[in-house]
């Protein structure tokens, strides 16, 4: 069983690594926060930074650790649920440099009951999204940013 300090070595290459775990909670707690008081579009712009620099390679892979982190523990006040995780994965995503990924929401109610889902893509692909559903049963119901 890796140490406490070699697991912190391989999770924060760097000080400002630390800030943006932090980030991603306090992140998290205001996604959950305000999609439940704000209309979807408001909640959109809040949650749609301008592209920064880009990141270096590997980070993408630690965005999505930090949230998923968050998400798994009993004492969070988040529950892990698709819509938040995608919402501020997006929100990571961007402020980290990577523009060309899409948020999504669809509807699948050929199974009889109402089910929707929240996911990522990029390069017109999935992306991060370990759900393991087929994305091609949901009907996408919005798409931000908006394609022309």
């Amino acid at each position: 069983m890796p140490s406490l300090l070699q697991k912190l070595k391989d999770n924060f290459r760097r000080p400002g690594d630390v800030l943006t775990f932090l980030a991603t909670g306090r992140r998290l707690m205001a996604a959950h926060r305000c999609k439940t008081r704000l209309p979807v579009g408001e909640l959109l712009v809040r949650f749609s930074p301008a592209p920064g620099p880009p990141c270096e390679p590997g980070f993408i892979e630690a965005l999505e650790r930090y949230v998923n982190w968050w998400l798994a523990r009993r004492w969070f006040p988040v529950p892990h649920n698709c819509w938040t995780r995608s919402l501020v994965l997006f929100w990571l995503l961007r402020t980290h440099g990577v523009g060309d990924v899409e948020l999504r929401v669809g509807l699948d109610a050929g199974s009889g009951d109402l089910r929707g889902h929240a996911w990522l893509v990029r390069s017109g692909e999935p992306f991060l999204d370990r759900s393991g559903e087929d994305l091609t049963r949901y009907r996408v119901l919005l798409r931000h940013p908006p394609t022309d």
